[in-house]
């Protein structure tokens, strides 16, 4: 088992979550932390997963606040992570969160997962993607080897009609992902890739 102390410094992405009920939780806000003096701590805000809950000792008048989770970017990180498991796991977002909401869990709206994905999700699986993009071109420059690339694209089902669609071109020796585009669904088209480096 790792030390407590290495386990509260790796990334919050990377940390154990666990489900805790709240009056078990409440019972850790029993005492002042000062002069041990019995409390009663509030839960006085709850932001999808994140719960804060603080304590006025009446006997030496100490407060004490508690979140339940790290931030990250000013966002409380175990909403993010929600929003980032769901997208990522391929899973259907309303039944993730249905099934929060039939256990009675704490959990974020369907309105902040789409805000997730809007401004940090997708973002940084762009960044990602491009990173990923430039060091492949870098490698195929760096060693000089030729290519060979095989594409194929998407739509929609057969027999119906989609505005837009997907070309991906596969890096047939390597067995990886050069290149993938959004095109018009009623482009019939053949397309010439470039792939570039700067």
């Amino acid at each position: 088992m790792e030390n407590g102390n290495h386990r509260r410094n790796l990334p919050a992405a990377e940390m154990t979550k666990y489900i805790v009920f709240e009056a078990n939780l409440l019972e850790l806000f029993d005492r002042c932390k000062k002069c041990m003096t019995p409390c009663s701590g509030n839960i006085n805000y709850v932001h999808g997963s994140l719960v804060k809950i603080s304590y006025v000792c009446p006997a030496c008048e100490f407060s004490f606040k508690w979140f339940s989770q790290p931030f990250v970017g000013g966002k409380p990180a175990g909403n993010l992570s929600m929003s980032s498991s769901i997208l990522l796991s391929g899973s259907i977002p309303s039944k993730v969160l249905r099934m929060y909401n039939f256990m009675n869990i704490s959990c974020i709206s369907m309105s902040t997962y789409m805000s997730h994905q809007k401004f940090f999700i997708f973002p940084a699986i762009g960044h990602v993607w491009f990173n990923y993009q430039q060091d492949y071109v870098h490698d195929v420059i760096q060693s000089g080897r030729s290519v060979v690339l095989g594409g194929d694209g998407r739509c929609d089902t057969p027999g119906h009609c989609a505005k837009y669609g997907s070309y991906n071109m596969i890096d047939l020796d390597e067995g990886t992902v050069a290149d993938i585009n959004l095109i018009g669904g009623y482009c019939c088209t053949i397309f010439l890739f470039d792939l570039q480096c700067d």
